[in-house]
């Protein structure tokens, strides 16, 4: 007598194994599994069925036995020796950054340039000085590096102290001027070269109290009463 179940073959069971034989996004999750794949793996260009380990540089075939696939060949030796070399170099991303991202900062060899030329301005050494000084410093200091960096040389200590040290000092006092009350004094200096200089001071006020800033030294067009005062 023939039994009224279904006949034909049982139901195949679903296998159990963890991600069916293709790369899934969640392995890549901090959460999956302790984060142990997290920043280790990415999809392969070898389609679904690969998942590409990043420190072997090489697909991983995942179709037998999905995440499993992995398990086995993260406990290789191979992929460990692996992992501990990437940890010395840095990927290709850090080096070819966009420019937004970005940030630069100045090193400490550019803080001691902007220091050493803030120091020749404000005692009214020569330029000339900074040409001996940057090779002066690497041979007192051979073993610090940022004596090794340090270059600022009397072109760029020139440069420095005229476009960005003499604004941030001169334009706040253009500001109170306009703001406030004051004077200008002048005075001719006693150069004997052919080209004399003009030293212009403000006084400001306010209130009770005054000081005095440096304003602009010009060049005299003549040092006689009549005629121009400053050549432009």
């Amino acid at each position: 007598m023939v039994s009224k179940g279904k006949c034909g073959p049982p139901p195949a069971k679903k296998s159990k194994t963890c991600g069916s034989g293709r790369h899934k996004k969640e392995w890549e999750s901090p959460d999956f599994e302790k984060g142990r794949y997290a920043g280790l793996i990415k999809p392969s260009s070898e389609g679904p069925t690969h998942t590409f380990c990043i420190p072997c540089r090489k697909s991983i075939k995942v179709t037998a036995s999905g995440v499993y696939d992995l398990h086995a060949h993260f406990d290789t030796q191979a992929h460990k020796k692996c992992v501990e070399k990437s940890k010395t170099y840095r990927s290709m991303d850090e080096h070819f950054q966009p420019a937004a991202a970005v940030k630069p900062t100045p090193s400490n060899a550019t803080e001691a340039e902007v220091m050493f030329c803030h120091f020749v301005a404000e005692h009214n050494l020569a330029p000339l000085v900074a040409d001996h000084f940057t090779d002066l410093v690497k041979k007192m200091f051979p073993q610090c590096t940022v004596a090794k960096e340090f270059a600022c040389k009397r072109t760029k200590t020139t440069m420095v102290i005229k476009d960005t040290l003499a604004p941030h000092y001169t334009l706040p006092v253009i500001e109170a001027m306009r703001n406030g009350p004051f004077t200008i004094m002048i005075d001719e200096s006693n150069n004997k070269n052919t080209e004399k200089r003009l030293v212009i001071l403000a006084r400001l006020f306010n209130g009770k109290m005054s000081k005095t800033r440096f304003l602009d030294m010009p060049i005299p067009a003549s040092g006689k009463a009549l005629g121009p005062i400053c050549r432009n």
